[in-house]
């Protein structure tokens, strides 16, 4: 009998002891891990844009919205978007849904900061590549977005010429929302420096 109530009483002192012992702070620190830049929606950096049709409905806030990105169909013709260049048409792409206050800045950046040469495994170019620009300024009066850029402006020749002017041109009105954009490069307008080549 005694044995059968000392179990008991004993569980009983122990679920009290467990009941007051102090309790650790839940693990509040950010996860880490080997993440590259671009996978998630939250990480920053240059996530390589998609030519799917930009992500639209329900879910998404006004400012929560793909960037439009411009890159180079060589030797299309105008059979996928405007043509440009020698042949060649321009061709809009789209990152995953970007949350900013300053979708102009945010655009260029992106378009900016990337090297490659072609766009994943699209096959579209990449007329910036060997460039080595970066934003600065930008400014939007009446239907004119006039973007500032700083840096090493290199064209691949008589057909890269169109082909840079179309992809920061396009890329800035459509983030800025206005018919017609005007590039700077170090204080220069971009079609002076390239037609001075």
């Amino acid at each position: 009998m005694k044995l059968n109530l000392a179990v008991p009483a004993a569980g009983a002192a122990l679920l009290l002891m467990a009941g007051c012992a102090p309790l650790e702070p839940p693990d509040t620190s950010p996860a880490t891990g080997n993440q590259e830049p671009g996978n998630t929606v939250t990480t920053p950096g240059p996530a390589a844009p998609t030519t799917a049709s930009p992500p639209s409905g329900s879910g998404e806030t006004a400012s929560a919205s793909a960037l439009t990105l411009y890159y180079i169909a060589v030797d299309d013709a105008g059979a996928s978007g405007e043509t440009v260049g020698c042949g060649d048409s321009l061709i809009a792409t789209y990152t995953e849904p970007v949350d900013s206050p300053d979708r102009l800045r945010d655009a260029m950046e992106r378009l900016l900061a990337d090297k490659g040469q072609f766009l994943g495994e699209s096959g579209l170019y990449n007329s910036l590549y060997q460039s080595d620009l970066s934003f600065t300024a930008a400014s939007i009066e009446a239907d004119t977005a006039t973007v500032e850029l700083d840096g090493r402006l290199v064209s691949g020749g008589t057909c890269d010429d169109p082909r840079i002017e179309a992809q920061l041109e396009q890329t800035a009105a459509t983030a800025a929302g206005t018919s017609e954009a005007v590039v700077l490069v170090n204080g220069e307008r971009l079609e002076e420096l390239l037609g001075g080549k």
